[in-house]
């Protein structure tokens, strides 16, 4: 039953860890029978006062067992608890790091959630795996959330090194450079994102909008006018086509 487990298959599991508790239960089965039974025959041939005894430091046995199991179960309450007991026992790994960090920011109540803490655990997970694209990802949509607009950059641009045609990736840093000020470079991360996702009303828009910041109309109206074919009576595309048109009288 460990045969699987022994480092003589590869398995996708590996590339986290070499080894964990759980592989080796299914496979104590066995031995626990075997032991089981060996010990009952032998104590079958002791006398009366003996065997109770015997009962007694099997039933204690058992007693021990379910307090262990129990308070190990405890462990596995939710997956905040399973990751910071994993980091406990192997404080360099990556994916505990991670998976910690995403459980602070998606999953954990209000009593718990912890943007700093994840951003930490996030960045010790990069730097233990740099090359980990979704990490990138979601620090920086922590630190764009939090405000830190160019530790958030950071990541987008590195998140983009590793995954180039993500859309979303492209649209979330035209946001955080537009919010920069730097609506040129904002500008070219929202056509970026257009080419990915033609169809997506709120890159067109967020795109006229930059254009409309930058004093240039003429370019913003077209794409405004393609949002009510995506989206008909979106006010906000409406509202962005009546300003964008108003200053050459355009209708």
């Amino acid at each position: 039953m460990l045969l699987p487990v022994l480092g003589l298959v590869d398995i996708a599991y590996m590339q986290h860890s070499l080894v964990a508790d759980h592989w080796q239960y299914l496979s104590l089965v066995g031995s626990i029978a075997l032991l089981v039974g060996a010990a009952a025959t032998r104590v079958s041939s002791w006398s009366a006062p003996a065997r109770g005894a015997a009962c007694l430091v099997g039933a204690a046995i058992v007693v021990l067992s379910t307090a262990l199991a129990h308070a190990q179960a405890a462990t596995y309450h939710d997956s905040g608890k399973l990751w910071r007991h994993s980091l406990a026992i192997n404080s360099d790994s990556w994916c505990a790091h991670y998976n910690l960090a995403r459980y602070l920011v998606l999953e954990a109540g209000p009593g718990e959630a912890n943007p700093l803490e994840a951003i930490h655990h996030f960045e010790e997970a990069l730097r233990r795996k740099p090359d980990h694209p979704h990490a990138h990802r979601q620090v920086a949509l922590v630190l764009a959330w939090r405000g830190d607009f160019e530790r958030a950059a950071e990541h987008f641009v590195a998140a983009l090194g590793l995954d180039p045609n993500a859309p979303d990736l492209h649209y979330n840093l035209a946001l955080v450079r537009a919010r920069q000020g730097r609506l040129v470079e904002a500008e070219a991360e929202y056509r970026a994102a257009l080419r990915l996702q033609p169809d997506n009303v709120d890159v067109l828009n967020n795109l006229a909008t930059c254009l409309m910041h930058q004093g240039r109309m003429h370019e913003a109206v077209p794409l405004l006018r393609k949002g009510p074919q995506l989206k008909p009576g979106d006010p906000t595309l409406q509202a962005n086509l009546n300003q964008a048109m108003e200053p050459s009288g355009e209708r």
